[in-house]
């Protein structure tokens, strides 16, 4: 499934545990505006909550991990 740069932003941001507020001033955003593109989210990828978003994510990032060193878990892969 693919995502904007914006929602792979709100959907990592989720993942690490942020509050709607910390999202929203991270990406400079107003509450309100998270809270909104957190829910057309959770429909666009399937899930019912912030939870599901998260494995969601987690799963999609491991699932592209394919570099030689992993952005994502510090992974380093052999070639």
């Amino acid at each position: 499934m693919k995502v904007t740069k914006r929602q792979a932003d709100l959907a990592a941001l989720v993942a690490e545990g942020l509050a709607n507020k910390e999202i929203a001033y991270r990406l400079g955003l107003s509450e309100g505006t998270v809270k909104v593109y957190l829910s057309a989210l959770f429909e666009r990828v399937g899930v019912e909550n912030r939870a599901g978003l998260a494995a969601w994510w987690l799963r999609r990032q491991a699932a592209e991990c394919h570099s030689l060193i992993c952005p994502y878990c510090q992974a380093v892969f052999a070639a």
